[in-house]
């Protein structure tokens, strides 16, 4: 499967897409952090985004689900939801949360390096 994997990770366009999918969908993209970690022969490329969305559980749903139909090589790694204390005591169907996730964005492993050929005089 790794030869269907992009061997550079490109996270501004996924970042875009979040945001663009937030304000669609009028919740608030609160926070992003992002950690990369380069690939190995033996290791995938992988860079994480840590994620706070907050705005009411439907229209998060639909920005997740957005962003990952969208790239095939994400992966939700970590998902914590918490209800907001106001939309609790109003009973409201459409409660505020706030949504922590971690998606990941796998790339290639690193190709191993090819020892060049000998060269014909010896040298």
């Amino acid at each position: 499967f790794t030869h269907h994997l992009p061997s550079t990770l490109e996270v501004q366009p996924v970042v875009i897409q979040l945001q663009r999918s937030c304000v669609q969908a009028g919740i608030e993209l609160a926070s992003v952090q992002i950690q990369q970690q380069a690939a190995t022969i033996d290791r995938l490329a992988r860079t994480k985004l840590n994620i706070i969305l907050r705005g009411n559980y439907p229209a998060v749903k639909t920005v997740l689900a957005e962003v990952m139909g969208r790239y095939s090589n994400i992966s939700l790694r970590r998902l914590s939801m918490r209800s907001s204390l106001q939309g609790q005591l109003t009973n409201a169907t459409n409660t505020e949360t706030e949504t922590t996730a971690v998606l990941a964005l796998w790339g290639a492993p690193a190709n191993p390096v090819q020892n060049p050929a000998p060269s014909a005089s010896g040298h």
